[in-house]
């Protein structure tokens, strides 16, 4: 398991690495072509029956150190490869410069390369026009062979030149990333490994696993086979107060009404009779008095007899 979570940490460092490495290299080190074209003239039927030859030869005059050395005198331009050998300034210089005979024709295109746009244009026409004059000294525009430029430089991105480097560049710092990955990770304590990196399946994919839910306690236990009892209440039947009477009247005691209202009797009927007879005593208590039955209870209270 350890080993193939090291190739998988190997492959992710490498793959980050060098997509970073790629998009920092590619935007330091654009690579863009002027293109431009020369066109043989033959002057005589001579010239004109070698004139495919005279175009191979005119094709690969551009690819010679004296060439380079020409350019770099005449235009007064900084050689990066002074400093290196013959053989390692021709490699240089044709890193730096394409010539190739168009199919079928007397043409020879030349290629240019610069980090630069404008630069890459410009030196295409410097290597145009050193050709055409190369070749003057070999021949004479006048009765043997004669050049033209056909057009302007035509500038553009170079994937070939500018794609391919970095992305070999990038490929190998990503792969020595992820060697140095591996390299600290096996330097790393197990105990370590075992505390802070997570397993193989939780790097990898995403984690789906949803825990299981514990059971609750049931904390209110009820026991449903047994049913509950139910206790009884009597109710209270409470007489409706009609009307208000005076304060001095008496009252009835409460503890005879209930005793009455309360009584155990022998059956149901027994029970309703109380009730109704109750009923009709409270609404005796507390019925409005009549003016007569109030002047005797005052004559009463007045003679103390109450």
């Amino acid at each position: 398991m350890e080993n193939n979570l090291k190739i998988k940490y190997f492959f992710a460092v490498a793959a980050v690495v060098a997509v970073i490495c790629f998009a920092i290299f590619l935007n330091n080190n654009p690579v863009y072509r002027g293109e431009i074209e020369v066109l043989l003239i033959a002057r005589n039927s001579v010239v004109d029956g070698k004139i495919d030859s005279l175009t191979e030869t005119a094709k690969n005059i551009p690819l010679t150190l004296s060439f380079y050395d020409r350019v770099i005198e005449g235009e007064g331009l900084e050689d990066p490869s002074a400093d290196l050998s013959a053989q390692e300034r021709k490699a240089y210089w044709n890193s730096i410069i394409k010539t190739e005979k168009v199919d079928g024709s007397n043409i020879v295109k030349i290629t240019a390369y610069d980090m630069d746009k404008d630069q890459a244009g410009k030196l295409a026409d410097i290597y145009a026009k050193e050709l055409s004059a190369s070749l003057a000294r070999y021949y004479n525009i006048k009765t043997q062979l004669d050049t033209r430029i056909i057009d302007q430089p035509i500038t553009a991105f170079d994937f070939e030149k500018s794609v391919w480097p970095q992305a070999a560049k990038s490929i190998f710092w990503g792969v020595v990333a992820g060697i140095l990955d591996i390299l600290l990770f096996s330097f790393i304590p197990k105990s370590i490994k075992e505390k802070n990196i997570p397993s193989e399946k939780s790097i990898f994919t995403y984690k789906t696993d949803v825990p299981e839910k514990t059971a609750e306690p049931d904390y209110f236990p009820v026991d449903f086979s047994q049913k509950p009892e139910i206790k009884k209440q009597e109710k209270m039947i409470t007489p409706e107060k009609k009307s208000a009477a005076p304060e001095n009247l008496p009252f009835a005691d409460e503890e005879v009404v209930e005793q009455k209202l309360y009584a155990n009797g022998n059956g149901e009927k027994e029970k309703k009779e109380e009730i109704v007879e109750t009923k009709k005593v409270t609404e005796d208590i507390f019925r409005e008095a009549t003016p007569e039955e109030v002047k005797e209870r005052l004559n009463k209270l007045l003679s103390g007899k109450m």
